[in-house]
């Protein structure tokens, strides 16, 4: 699950905002940048949907289905498409639309 583009350099900048770490602003970043890399999937998942909602936009989960809407309109439902792949799977593609609707955008 990880950003491209545009919408992964623009995530990287939010993501060092978001520390509390001291010390220069490379050092923050890296530090920052370094530990959300190694965390899991489902962890990464929520710092994202974060990412994305600063952006407008939003992403809802329904357990095996996703919703994301987009300056007032929902761009992409997967309606039951991901049922049998479980809730990870549909996640992932969420945040890989989400990404795509934000590299199109920008």
């Amino acid at each position: 699950m990880e950003l491209t583009g545009k919408c992964k350099e623009e995530f990287e900048k939010w993501l060092g905002s978001q520390t509390r770490n001291t010390g220069s602003d490379i050092h923050k970043w890296y530090v920052t940048w370094a530990r959300f890399y190694i965390i899991s999937d489902s962890a990464k998942w929520g710092v994202y949907v974060d990412f994305f909602d600063s952006v407008g936009i939003n992403i809802t989960d329904y357990v095996r289905f996703y919703e994301i809407s987009w300056s007032g309109f929902v761009s992409d439902i997967c309606e039951g498409k991901y049922h049998n792949k479980g809730r990870q799977y549909s996640r992932l593609k969420a945040i890989e639309k989400a990404n795509e609707i934000y590299n199109d955008a920008h």
